[in-house]
């Protein structure tokens, strides 16, 4: 199969971007583990080249009450308590999440740096984990296997608010993407998505993606799309319920389901045009 240039920018889009986790902070954990651990400090990071850095930080939250903690700043080391700090410069965001994650009440320090500062002008600051109820609204991160039946959710078109279910793409082949307007990699994605779609007209009746908004609410999202004008892929919002059922504890997450509606590969290494047309060529 020849490779086009949009399947190539889009393979290396999804090889570098890497997942925003909803840190408050949740990573890749089991369900027991998020049992004994529900408290965070309410911020999101990302990374990114140069390292990981505060991407959003959630209103009413620990974070969002310390006035030292900026969206942009980069997250050099994480300590317990008065324990020793952890480098996390070079980390992944997985462990760097693990160590700002624990029980409430507890303390937890991060060494952090302004964008465009000299690493000497690094500072620490202290925070107090709180729960919070942000954390209620995701999954735990074990994302659903190979061959699994994808369950079904409610689908709330962003262009006119009616109601779907997912099951209704029975007999497609369906790139299920979970998204929010607050997740820079997220729209990246999207705009990659939308070239794709439009670079293979043969897809046409086949293939569906279906952008599936985690956002607060529907008119964020709404509003967003229409600006962007993904008018080739399937804009929906999902409720909390959809995020669950889907594991969902990072944007962007990514599902692909085969005709039968079961999951085909969940977060792919392999490019997703390749995925597509293989799925495409089973009977």
């Amino acid at each position: 199969m020849r490779v086009t240039e949009a399947q190539r920018q889009l393979g290396e889009t999804m090889k570098t971007l890497t997942c925003l986790i909803v840190v408050l902070g949740v990573a890749s954990m089991t369900p027991a583990s998020v049992a004994t651990e529900t408290a965070g400090i309410g911020a999101a990071i990302a990374s990114q080249e140069d390292g990981l850095v505060v991407f959003k930080i959630l209103p009413d939250s620990p974070a969002a009450g310390n006035k030292a903690i900026h969206v942009g700043d980069r997250i050099l080391a994480v300590a317990q308590a008065d324990g020793t700090a952890v480098d996390v410069k070079h980390a992944s965001i997985e462990k760097a999440v693990s160590l700002i994650r624990g029980p409430a009440g507890t303390e937890v320090r991060l060494t952090l740096l302004r964008p465009g500062k000299d690493p000497s002008e690094a500072y620490a600051v202290s925070l107090t984990r709180g729960e919070l109820p942000e954390l209620a609204r995701w999954g735990d991160g074990v994302l659903l296997p190979t061959g699994t039946q994808a369950p079904d959710i409610e689908l709330q078109q962003l262009s006119d608010g009616s109601t779907a279910f997912l099951a209704d793409y029975r007999g497609k082949v369906v790139v299920l993407e979970f998204w929010a307007t607050w997740c820079g990699p997220c729209l990246q994605r999207l705009q990659e998505f939308q070239s794709l779609i439009q670079g293979h007209p043969d897809w046409q009746g086949q293939v569906v993606f279906v952008a599936a908004s985690a956002d607060d609410d529907v008119e964020t999202a709404a509003k967003h799309v229409k600006s962007a004008k993904w008018t080739q892929i399937n804009n929906v919002w999902v409720a909390d319920d959809a995020l669950k059922a889907y594991h969902v504890d990072r944007l962007p997450t990514t599902y692909i389901l085969d005709r039968r509606g079961r999951v085909a590969a969940a977060e792919p290494d392999e490019e997703i045009p390749a995925i597509v047309e293989r799925l495409l060529n089973q009977q």
